[in-house]
């Protein structure tokens, strides 16, 4: 049983297969996109950056004890993943 509002955590194994599973789909629906590169590595990387950027975005925004929206911490951290690693 969860606590307070939360549901239940799911099991490791089970979380694992949920995200990989939200990775997949996102990518595919990038893949469906028009757009630069039709390669099969670019709707991949972009799913999974941007799923490791909200999930950066989210650490950040509790450990700031919610001093902004979650959207101006999201819109921080996709910039800097927009800036490469040049």
């Amino acid at each position: 049983m969860g606590v307070g509002p939360f549901p239940p955590r799911p099991a490791p194994g089970r979380q694992l297969a949920d995200h990989a599973a939200l990775e997949r789909d996102l990518a595919d629906a990038i893949a469906a996109r028009p757009g630069p590169g039709s390669g099969a590595v670019r709707p991949v990387v972009l799913a999974a950056a941007f799923l490791s950027s909200l999930r950066i975005a989210m650490r950040m925004w509790m450990e700031e004890d919610l001093a902004r929206s979650p959207g101006e911490v999201i819109d921080e951290v996709l910039d800097e993943m927009g800036r490469g690693f040049g």
